[in-house]
Formats: C-alpha cells, structure tokens, sequence
C-alpha cells in the first residue's frame, strides 16, 4: 500500500454551543442551520437545549448537514438539556453528572463515546446556582468525576458558567491542579464567549489528549452568532471551535489510533521569558540540577511547575491567585492583603518540590532587566509597600538603610513576599532569582562569575549580605547553550 494511503492525518472539530434556550423550547432561527454548516463540526454539543416535540426540523436538518448520529441528555419538566449530534456513530457513555437535590446537574450532563477517534466527550452546562454553597458543591462533585475520568482520552466541553483562568475565580485552584497534573485548559482566542463580555464556555482535555486549536466565535459569514443585540444573534453565547488531532493509522487492514505529533510550542519571542518558558517546557531537569547546585531544592528532589506551562498558554500570576497556584488557600498568620495591596509581583514561575518546598521564581537573561523602575503605586498603596519593604529588610539586615522601593525596588519586593510567606507565616518557600547565561537573543553574561558580581553590587545597595540562603534566597545559573534536545542535567554546577 502506498506511504500516503496508509497515514491519514485527521483532526476531530469538536463545536459546543449554549443556545440560550433556558428551560423553553424556543424557536430555533434559521441562520443557526447555515452557522452549523460554515462551522462544519464533526461532533457539535448543543447546551442550554431543550428537546420535544418542536425539534423534529432540528433533527431532520442536523441530519441533511452530515450530523445524523444524536443523543440528548435525560428530559426533566423544567429542565435544560444538552444535546450530542456527531458525523459518525456515537454511544451513550458511563460516566454520570453529579446529583443534586434538584437533578439539574445530571440534565445538564452528556457523556459519549466517539469510536472513530477513540474519544470520550462530555457535554456539559453547569447551573446558574444562586446559593454560593451550591456552587461549591457542584464544582466538588465535578472534581471528584474529572479525577475518576484521568485516566480516559477525553474532553468535558460546554458552559461552565463561571471562568476557571480568572484568577479570582471559586474554582481557579481546582483547575489549577488539574492543569497541574496534565490537563489542558486551553485559553480560547477571542474576547468573550458570553454576552456579558465573561470567558465562560470552556473545553478541559484529559492529560492523554490534546486540544491544538480553540477559539470563539461570534460571527462567522455575516451569520451573528452571538451578540448583546437580541434583535440579530442566534444566542447569547458564543459557539466555542476545538480541534483534536487524531491520527488515524491502518495497520493489516486494522485502524488504530494515535495523535499527531505536536506544533512547536508558541513560546515568547525573545529574553528570560522565552528561555524560561522553553526550560519548564522541555528542560524541567536542568533547572532542577541548577536548583540543587543553588541549594533551593535538595539532591533527588523534583519539581512540579504550575506555571509557566503550555496548557494555560504560560500564564504568569500574582497576589491571590499566586498563593492558590501554591495550594494556599489562605495565609495561617499575617494576611497577604493585610501586608500589600492589591497588584503585587507578577511571578515568573511558580511551583512545588516533591518535598512540599514552595518556589517563587524570577528569571533574568541580561543584568540590565535587574533594574526596575521605582514603584508607582498610589500614595495609599506606596504607604503600605514602604511599611512592607521597611519590615523585610528590618528581617534580612537590621543595620540597613537603603531605600527599597527606587530603581531596584522589584527585586526588593521579590524579598519581601519572601519573607511574608517564610518568616511570618512560617512556609517553607524558597525564592529564586534564576539567571539565563549565553542567552543568543540578547546581551547576556557568558558565565555566572558575571551574575555573582552584579548580584553583588545588587545586595551592596540594598544594604544585604552577599549570601541570604539561610533565608531561603537563593540565585540559580542555567546555561541557554545546554538547551539542546538530548540534554542531560549536569550532575553539578555553579
């Protein structure tokens, strides 16, 4: 058999779509039939759908567009459903929506099994609870099935109803663990899935699948698909495109399955950033081998990043969200709020050792970004970042006097987080200053001889002592140059 007959690559286009219908069966405009076609999914999960009697033309035009395979959540008098139409066969799967009292959490809950591809997809809409404790327990109960489904090639779709990358989320530290352990939330292109201008309509991939493109879109071939104008949109919501790439491979007259290999991952463009981004990504033992030379971590130790990683397109955090990234939910002793006010440091990274050590990062590729401009917080604010500044360097030097909040103020507020989170409220985190040397794409140092000596002149006018591990400040040196595939992590450094 030929090369190119026997590999055929395939992507499965996966389009979930709310439809707004409530608990009614709203008349379905006509120019959502042609937006099906220009959007040309292979499997579409309609949620936010009621079924009956009025849906035969739904059906029977689903049918003639290629999508005749359908199977519609359990049916409930003042309910909302989702409803599954795929290209080929599809079968009820056995994974179940959480029980309520009020069982819209089952109605509002699909799951399928997609043999062509080999995956599982769950459709799903979570309900607009109005009792906070009602939220809490649904999204318990939804990390309680995400945990139970690990294991499987398969994707939850739909409407979330709340925005789990915002970092002010209920349930950023869910997904933040799940992300953490392999899952992909990919962050769609566009502005808005929801009407409102909110981010709610979200595909979540099991660690074994991934999603290679993922947008919304609210128009598409002079079609309004969503819009705040409720004279022109077919709904109030967005229609959400992923792409899963399946590959599929004919083996002795045998499909089998496999995914394509990945793109290049969309690193930065140019300085610490990229370089950080492409070590956490693809070199995660080097920066562990320069963390132990460093003395952050300890011989043997790994570390498990939360950021900055691809499946959250190398999302950078800060304040509260930060301390969730970390599993903290709230500090023990001294509030975060209480000791800074809100828009702290932006981390690099963040993650957590096999050991349980926290680690905040800042990554540097040339001496000159150790520079910062002086802080320009409002006077309010500035007033309590002096008190904070003032009481961290009080903790690393009680002789000094230098001003910490002028020209080297972020890496002076870098310490002071550190010293909130280890001194006074007694976690055991490490702060990391991590320094690219031989960076190709700017002027960096060549060895870290020359870091240690701007370090030095760092600490001079701060007023610190040259060495502030036992404060657990450490400064770690990776060579961009070993950055190569096939690279091991030396055994020691510098």
């Amino acid at each position: 058999m030929p090369a190119e007959q026997q590999s055929q690559p395939a992507r499965i286009r996966l389009v979930t779509w709310n439809l707004g219908h409530r608990t009614h069966e709203v008349p379905i405009r006509p120019e959502f039939y042609r937006a099906v076609e220009l959007l040309r999914p292979d499997i579409l999960v309609l949620n936010e759908f009621k079924d009956g009697p009025s849906r035969v033309d739904l059906r029977n035009m689903l049918c003639s567009l290629g999508l005749g395979e359908m199977l519609v959540s359990t049916s409930q008098v003042g309910h909302n459903q989702v409803l599954i139409a795929s290209r080929s066969p599809i079968a009820p799967g056995d994974v179940l929506g959480p029980q309520s009292p009020d069982a819209h959490a089952a109605t509002n809950f699909l799951h399928v099994h997609h043999p062509a591809s080999g995956l599982n997809i769950v459709g799903m809409r979570a309900p607009a609870y109005t009792k906070g404790s009602d939220t809490a327990a649904y999204w318990r109960a939804i990390g309680s099935i995400l945990h139970g489904a690990e294991q499987r090639r398969i994707v939850f779709a739909g409407d979330f109803n709340v925005d789990p990358l915002g970092q002010r989320s209920r349930v950023f530290s869910l997904f933040s663990d799940l992300v953490a352990r392999g899952w992909q939330l990919p962050r769609a292109a566009g502005a808005w899935s929801f009407a409102s201008g909110s981010r709610i309509d979200h595909v979540l991939a099991s660690p074994s699948v991934r999603i290679a493109h993922c947008e919304y879109i609210r128009e598409l071939g002079g079609i309004v698909l969503a819009s705040q104008d409720r004279s022109q949109r077919i709904s109030d919501h967005a229609a959400l495109v992923a792409e899963v790439p399946v590959r599929f491979a004919r083996t002795q007259g045998c499909d089998s399955l496999q995914e394509e290999a990945a793109p290049p991952l969309p690193y930065a463009p140019v300085g610490s950033q990229r370089w950080l981004q492409m070590a956490v990504a693809e070199f995660p033992d080097l920066i562990d081998a320069a963390l132990v030379a460093s003395g952050a971590i300890e011989p043997g130790e790994k570390v498990q990043w939360r950021s900055p990683i691809a499946s959250t397109c190398f999302e950078e955090y800060r304040d509260g969200a930060a301390l969730r990234l970390l599993d903290i939910e709230r500090l023990p002793r001294r509030a975060l709020q209480d000791f800074w006010p809100n828009g702290g440091p932006v981390w690099d990274a963040l993650g957590v050792s096999s050991s349980g050590r926290l680690l905040l990062l800042e990554a540097k590729a040339h001496i000159a970004e150790a520079a910062s401009p002086a802080s320009r917080a409002s006077p309010a604010s500035l007033a309590k970042i002096d008190r904070a500044l003032s009481q961290a360097r009080a903790y690393y030097s009680p002789r000094a006097i230098a001003i910490w909040s002028g020209p080297l103020y972020q890496y002076a507020n870098r310490l002071a987080f550190q010293y909130l989170l280890r001194e006074v409220n007694g976690l055991d985190s490490r702060l990391v200053f991590l320094n690219f040397c031989n960076a190709p794409d700017v002027r960096s140092p060549e060895s870290c001889k020359e870091w240690e000596g701007a370090i030095e002149l760092i600490h001079t006018l701060l007023g610190l002592p040259s060495n502030l591990r036992r404060h657990g400040v450490h400064h770690a040196y990776l060579d961009v140059g070993h950055m190569t595939p096939g690279t091991k992590a030396p055994t020691s450094g510098g």
